[in-house]
């Protein structure tokens, strides 16, 4: 797991973006520590032995992606040398470049300039995250990996990874079912309602309903058995991956709506079932 990156600027050290992935980021002074990067790539290149890729210590891989006037760090939890985190390294770094590269050659040192590149930063890591981890062998290991990364993204981000799977499994919504959907008198008719339920299905057991209460039309998504929050009891409603993927998801298979989720009960709050409420709204 990539826990933060760093962006230093070559030949003087100077921290220019620190984002760290996790909930808590490292105890580390990161001054120190970009001087010390800064340091090693100095002298292995006065050495002429080539640019150092990445080291160890005793709880963390140190990766290492030198481009242009920057130089992009990658602080990873464990020991193994992960292609996901090398090539998103890569990623923003290359970025970071092709945004901010005629302003380094005349920066006047504010810092403040590449605040903004975190969103950036968010962006790529998260995406890609959601299509290494998850997308790619749905819906194998789904389950597993959003159990791993409860206690470690805060819950917009773990909505922000489900918003992304559900988009892309939207995406492979066979035309024929898009096509019955579209010609349904009842856009939330039966159609929807059994994509949805198959969609939901390949990870949990759920029921879905269409209500039109108080001149306002919503879905209802009831899920027995959730493998989001199972085992956990809190105060707060806890399935924020779910909630981010049924949004996506019904986002991309009806574009003439922008649908906005929500949890309305939890198991983890002592609720029977975990009910989701999806309100259309024109976009």
């Amino acid at each position: 797991m990539l826990l933060e990156v760093f962006i230093i600027q070559k030949g003087t050290s100077f921290l220019l973006v620190r984002y760290p992935f996790t909930k808590k980021e490292l105890q580390m002074d990161g001054t120190l520590f970009s001087g010390m990067i800064s340091a090693i790539s100095l002298f292995t290149n006065e050495l002429k032995i080539g640019e150092i890729q990445f080291f160890e210590t005793k709880d963390h891989q140190i990766i290492i992606h030198a481009l242009e006037n920057i130089i992009a760090v990658g602080v990873v939890e464990n020991k193994k040398e992960d292609d996901f985190v090398i090539k998103t390294l890569k990623n923003i770094a290359q970025q970071f470049i092709d945004k901010y590269s005629e302003k380094l050659n005349n920066w006047n040192g504010d810092i403040g300039i590449f605040v903004p590149f975190s969103n950036d930063i968010a962006e790529i890591f998260y995406s890609r995250f959601a299509e290494f981890y998850i997308a790619r062998d749905f819906p194998q290991n789904i389950i597993k990996v959003i159990r791993n990364i409860q206690n470690k993204f805060e819950p917009h981000i773990i909505r922000f990874i489900g918003l992304k799977i559900g988009h892309e499994r939207a995406s492979n919504v066979p035309e024929k079912q898009l096509q019955k959907l579209r010609n349904n008198e009842n856009e939330f008719g039966k159609p929807l309602l059994k994509i949805v339920e198959k969609e939901i299905n390949h990870f949990s057991i759920s029921q879905t309903q269409y209500i039109d209460k108080d001149n306002q039309n919503f879905l209802e998504v009831f899920l027995k058995i959730c493998p989001e929050c199972r085992g956990i009891h809190d105060s707060e409603f806890s399935c924020h991956f779910i909630t981010g993927f049924l949004e996506g998801f019904l986002d991309r298979i009806n574009p003439v709506r922008k649908w906005i989720v929500s949890e309305k009960e939890c198991h983890a709050r002592g609720d029977p079932n975990c009910v989701f409420k999806a309100i259309p709204h024109l976009k």
